[in-house]
């Protein structure tokens, strides 16, 4: 099986497209988190990668732990330190970018992209889109209570966050699935699954209060969730304060 690191950190941003199927979570460096790693294999291109934060250990863009992967269509820009480690940088063959991929709002959350991003199906060639959000800013995959049914799956910063002693995760899903969210701590073992069950496309929202699947409370720290659904899936970083 051939690996690939993501790096993420709460100031940066990784999209799956359909390229990885994640196996586990890592992310901490002499106890502080240096980026969110997700070890998985490389199956289909299509991913962004910005404005990673992080330490010298690995690229903080994409980081090839073992056999180098075929790499085709990702846009991997703006990260700290190297965009690429384990294989030499494939950007300018294979559809590889390295161009800022145009976010709608990043800092406050909204990492849909713009109608002009490199990233966008109109402006991509032949890689169709890149990432895993449509284009456009102007409309919100999460609608309001006299909406329809969202337009792409989007996955919310939780809130409150800090958080003590409940957090609330919301998601929108365009399609009706299966759906899980798990919960992950800082040194990728499992804390709490959730949810797993098949929902509709609709608004979602699942509740977080502290503890493990034993019922047993987890200590203060930073803990990640994973919103997935079918092949779209999402990860967000949270704090527990005691």
């Amino acid at each position: 099986m051939r690996s690939a690191e993501h790096g993420d950190s709460a100031h940066g941003r990784v999209e799956f497209g359909d390229e990885y199927t994640v196996d586990i979570l890592l992310g901490v460096r002499e106890g502080c988190m240096e980026s969110l790693r997700l070890y998985a294999e490389p199956r289909r291109p299509c991913n962004i990668a910005a404005f990673n934060t992080g330490g010298p250990t690995y690229a903080n863009g994409m980081a090839l732990l073992s056999a180098p992967a075929s790499l085709s269509c990702n846009d991997v820009f703006g990260n700290d330190g190297a965009d690429y480690s384990g294989q030499p940088d494939p950007t300018g063959s294979n559809g590889n970018i390295s161009v800022d991929p145009v976010f709608c709002n990043a800092g406050t959350g909204s990492y849909g992209i713009a109608t002009n991003s490199p990233c966008a199906v109109a402006n991509s060639g032949s890689c169709g889109l890149i990432g895993a959000l449509a284009s456009g800013c102007g409309e919100s995959a999460v609608p309001d209570e006299n909406a329809g049914v969202p337009i792409a799956f989007r996955v919310e910063q939780n809130f409150p966050n800090p958080f003590n002693p409940k957090t609330t995760i919301q998601f929108a899903l365009p399609s009706a699935g299966r759906t899980r969210v798990n919960i992950f701590d800082v040194a990728g073992r499992h804390v709490r699954t959730l949810l797993d069950d098949d929902l509709a496309a609709n608004t979602h929202q699942v509740s977080w209060t502290g503890d493990d699947d034993s019922g047993r409370t987890v200590s203060a720290g930073v803990y990640f969730y994973m919103v997935t659904s079918g092949e779209s899936r999402s990860v967000g970083r949270m704090a527990l304060i005691k």
